[in-house]
């Protein structure tokens, strides 16, 4: 089989935000004062900003090597090393020369292993269970207790009435009911007025969202995109020119951008 593969990730919150910030903000910068005039624009201007952030981000935070940690076994102690040590060591003795007395020395020695081993394990356990005060700890014990039953998706029915024949299509029944394809489309377009566009203006401006930015908690999940509130907030001020832009052109054709359609969903099957 060979050694596992080494995994890498990237510790948000230990980020160079001070060289973010550097790497991020000239780009940024030079996309002030752009004009959209389609929907198309839009999508281009949208996948631009974000692959600058990810470009910054990704050299801000470089990947890291996981390093296995040692598992610690609670309930272990240095007698039962001593214990399993004896049993090992009284069984290659009984390999050996094959001899009744070997054998019993054997036995003896495993059973008061076995026997010390589950006890250890059972006052682990009761200890456990009597020092849980909070609903955190609490759920975290219901999650092991039921961590052998797996819910998995069946065949379900489908709007002609009959039943799906595998996981694949009761998924798509499942994305077809919760996530109906809108029949106008996705890109309508719209004609606005020049006051219409006046107000757009004025409700949507840098300060607003600069403020919008940074009412969102800095490392809420992000999406698809993988870009987080933390990577807007740092760069926003006196950087929002680019992002008002596009949230205004969103506006005026009433369309969303491609990138910010795309989901990720996860159906969780009832018990």
């Amino acid at each position: 089989m060979g050694p596992p593969k080494p995994m890498y990730y990237r510790n948000k919150k230990k980020t160079n935000w001070e060289l973010y910030a550097k790497l991020v903000k000239p780009k940024l910068s030079t996309m002030d004062g752009m004009e959209i005039s389609s929907t198309e624009e839009i999508d281009m201007h949208v996948d631009r900003i974000v692959r600058v952030l990810k470009e910054g981000f990704d050299e801000a935070c470089p990947l890291k090597l996981v390093k296995p940690r040692k598992r610690v076994i609670p309930w272990w102690s240095r007698e039962l090393d001593l214990l399993r040590k004896s049993t090992r060591t009284h069984w290659k003795v009984y390999i050996a020369d094959k001899s009744k007395d070997s054998w019993e020395a054997y036995c003896v020695v495993r059973n008061r292993y076995i026997y010390a081993l589950r006890t250890a394990k059972r006052d682990s356990w009761r200890t456990y269970c009597g020092e849980i005060e909070s609903t955190h700890e609490t759920s975290r014990l219901h999650r092991v207790l039921k961590n052998d039953q797996v819910n998995r998706l069946g065949r379900i029915q489908d709007t002609n009435g009959g039943y799906t024949v595998d996981v694949k299509q009761s998924l798509q029944v499942l994305i077809e009911k919760h996530y109906p394809p809108d029949p106008k489309g996705a890109e309508r377009g719209m004609s606005l007025t020049v006051e219409t566009t006046a107000r757009i203006d004025s409700y949507v401006n840098p300060e607003l969202v600069e403020k919008a930015i940074k009412s969102f908690g800095p490392y809420k999940a992000a999406g698809v995109d993988d870009v987080f509130p933390k990577m807007l907030q740092v760069v926003s001020f006196g950087v929002s020119g680019p992002p008002t832009t596009v949230m205004r052109a969103c506006l005026q054709h009433g369309y969303t951008p491609r990138p910010w359609r795309e989901t990720k969903v996860i159906f969780i099957p009832k018990p």
